[in-house]
């Protein structure tokens, strides 16, 4: 009877100090947790700095630009650059990979961009100096896809340069007809010494200049089918009329509709540019 009632009580005790523990893990697991939200919280915080808190006033253009994170942390990028020769520079490019690793070296990516800005008389030097720089950077497994544009906002010429990105759409608003600007060369960070070719266009009152990153036309419904460029085209035309902020968010929802599911696969960036009447149209 005795040496039941001690092992009874050895089992007891032995119950409370497991259950002890296991409470005293659990605090420490929860602290690490919420000491890593707080990281990736800040880490989000300080990715939204980086990119323009609205787009700049152009005259003769509207411009709305959004990023939507797959996770707290994106790897998609955007930038406009006011430029002193009355000029405006934008971009727009996908780190390769998801969350934080490609959301912290995103801000490489606007450095290597702006810092040769003002330093190459060409769309095509920029972009091969920011790939000498990128590849400085990177290892094999990491690249970026960037399309850099320079918008010349008093005849609305446009000269650019695409790395590698999923082409942009030119949505001609006067024959209701489409151009994808492709010309440029490849995605920046994986060879040393490459080449650009730059292209240029003219946008005319009502054209829109859509560009957007993968999350976009790579998003998948549950049947397997993605959403595509010809879908993006389909809503731009539909909606070709309502400004461009309601544009954006036109596109992200139908994207959203499109794949039925409670999170984006990947992360999702739209920018757009819309030329608006002038005299001289």
């Amino acid at each position: 009877m005795v040496l039941a009632l001690i092992g009874f009580t050895s089992v007891v005790l032995f119950v409370n100090r497991l259950t002890a523990q296991r409470a005293a893990l659990g605090r420490v697991v929860q602290d690490q947790a919420d000491e890593l939200a707080k990281e990736m919280e800040l880490a989000a915080e300080v990715q939204r700095r980086l990119l323009p808190s609205y787009p700049p006033s152009v005259p003769g253009f509207e411009l709305a630009a959004r990023m939507y994170p797959a996770k707290a942390v994106g790897g998609d990028y955007y930038d406009f650059m006011e430029m002193p020769n009355g000029k405006l520079g934008f971009a727009i490019g996908d780190v390769s990979g998801k969350g934080i690793s490609a959301g912290l070296f995103m801000p490489a990516v606007r450095i290597a961009l702006r810092a040769n800005v003002s330093r190459a008389a060409r769309v095509e030097q920029t972009m091969e100096m920011a790939n000498r720089v990128m590849y400085e950077l990177t290892d094999e497994e990491r690249f970026v896809s960037l399309f850099y544009g320079v918008l010349d906002i008093t005849s609305r010429h446009l000269c650019y340069a695409n790395a590698g990105h999923h082409p942009p759409l030119l949505f001609r608003a006067h024959s209701r007809e489409a151009d994808w600007l492709e010309t440029g060369g490849p995605v920046l960070g994986l060879l040393s010494d490459v080449r650009f070719e730059s292209g240029s266009t003219d946008l005319l009152s009502g054209d829109l200049f859509v560009l957007y990153t993968d999350g976009v036309v790579e998003a998948h419904n549950p049947d397997g089918k993605e959403f595509s460029r010809d879908r993006l085209l389909a809503v731009v035309a539909a909606h070709s009329e309502v400004s461009v902020e309601e544009l954006t968010r036109t596109i992200y929802s139908s994207v959203v509709d499109f794949s039925r599911k409670d999170r984006l696969e990947d992360d999702l960036t739209v920018m757009v540019l819309k030329a608006v009447s002038n005299t001289s149209d």
